[in-house]
């Protein structure tokens, strides 16, 4: 996550982590912060730190 792209309303799914639990979540970014990304999923709003993730965009 070390790109200066917008992310900001672009779908996503969440591919690598450490933390297991959120490999595969997938919904859209609503926020960015400088150390988070907010994602409004199914289930609610989720915040994730960005430097554990590795995210892929989902084609509409």
């Amino acid at each position: 996550m070390k790109n200066k792209e917008i992310l900001i309303g672009k779908k996503i799914k969440i591919s690598s982590s450490p933390n297991k639990e959120i490999i595969g979540i997938t919904g859209e970014i609503i926020d960015e912060t400088r150390n988070l990304l907010i994602i409004k999923t199914r289930k609610g709003i989720k915040k994730i730190i960005k430097k554990q993730i590795e995210i892929k965009e989902i084609k509409k």
